[in-house]
């Protein structure tokens, strides 16, 4: 079980990289398949790693 810690922690991340995502995604016609893969695995599944990985990405 995870502490109300880090669930506040992922939840935030969540929306600063969801938002980014956005913002991204309106500003610039061109979305590779791994933004749109990245979208997905935020609004799937809400595991640290992919957070990780996506924020590098993002970056």
């Amino acid at each position: 079980m995870l502490s109300t810690t880090a669930v506040k922690i992922a939840k935030s991340m969540y929306y600063q990289i969801r938002d980014k995502l956005r913002t991204y995604m309106t500003s610039n016609r061109d979305i590779s398949l791994a933004h749109i893969k990245a979208l997905k695995t935020l609004t799937v599944g809400h595991h640290s790693h992919g957070f990780l990985l996506i924020s590098v990405a993002l970056s």
